[in-house]
């Protein structure tokens, strides 16, 4: 169930609206007194108005940026997340550098939001010591950790294994598109990492047969030991990719949900799988 954010999302962008700055050329007439009454109102509860104020500062001057900043909160407190984040991005694209950091994170909330994350309060961003904006960044790090894992050695993120049932008897068309479909905490270039990216944090004890991943990504080693995981590398021949079991790389068909690996002690049957990755440093950031 989505949570509306509470009272205290108002004081982003109360702060962000109220702080715009006045050395651009002369507004039209009437630009400030919208953007002014739509403060008045967001504050009031009255967030129709709010919104109404927005669309009208919006139409006079509309290469500016708070009448979409106002127009998305009063949006994201109607709970119309994905509209309200396509409003932020618009004041984004027009608003001072200065001004971009805390609107990008008020459509980072709404993204969380809309991906049917709890949406996190917002208070101002304007002071980093106040008690409540150390509890938003310690609340933010805890859903961070909760949904995904970041390798330290490579910088790649990975979205925690959790769900055997959503992942089992996975063909390779199933893996890619459910990764690339994936909306985890706002991100959307989600996709099936490769065959180098997934052996960095695969791991197999031969003794044992125990698969384990790094980041404690995959916490099922009873499962995992049967399950072999998709990878994005082509296969040795047309319409096959790699797939990692038991610690080595073997090619199957693209529609190959099951299969039985020979040689290793009369052969393996496994079901296939996947983890879903992504790249903070090539990706844009919502």
């Amino acid at each position: 169930m989505r949570r509306i954010p509470s009272s205290r999302s108002l004081c982003l962008s109360l702060a962000l609206i109220a702080s715009a700055s006045h050395s651009v050329a002369q507004p039209e007439p009437g630009y400030e007194e919208f953007i002014q009454q739509g403060n008045a109102q967001l504050q009031a509860g009255s967030t129709d108005q709010a919104l109404n104020s927005g669309e009208m500062a919006i139409k006079i001057g509309a290469d500016r940026w708070e009448g979409y900043a106002l127009k998305g909160s009063a949006l994201m407190n109607l709970k119309r997340y994905e509209d309200a984040a396509d409003a932020l991005s618009k004041a984004i694209e027009r608003a001072p550098d200065s001004k971009q950091p805390s609107l990008r994170d008020l459509r980072r909330r709404c993204l969380l939001a809309e991906s049917g994350y709890p949406a996190v309060a917002n208070s101002s961003a304007s002071d980093s010591t106040h008690p409540a904006t150390a509890q938003l960044e310690d609340d933010r790090q805890h859903l961070v950790a909760k949904l995904t894992w970041t390798d330290p050695a490579t910088g790649l993120m990975w979205a925690r294994y959790s769900r055997h049932a959503e992942y089992a008897h996975a063909s390779f068309t199933r893996a890619t598109r459910y990764c690339s479909a994936l909306r985890s905490l706002g991100y959307t270039d989600w996709r099936l990492p490769t065959a180098v990216e997934l052996m960095g944090i695969y791991r197999f004890a031969a003794d044992s047969a125990k698969v384990t991943f790094e980041g404690g990504l995959a916490p099922n080693e009873e499962i995992l030991r049967f399950l072999g995981f998709w990878t994005a590398t082509p296969g040795d021949k047309q319409g096959e990719h790699v797939l990692v079991f038991e610690g080595k790389s073997v090619t199957w068909r693209d529609d190959g949900g099951e299969g039985r690996v020979g040689g290793w002690y009369s052969g393996h049957s496994w079901t296939g799988a996947f983890v879903c990755v992504r790249d903070p440093k090539t990706a844009e950031h919502p």
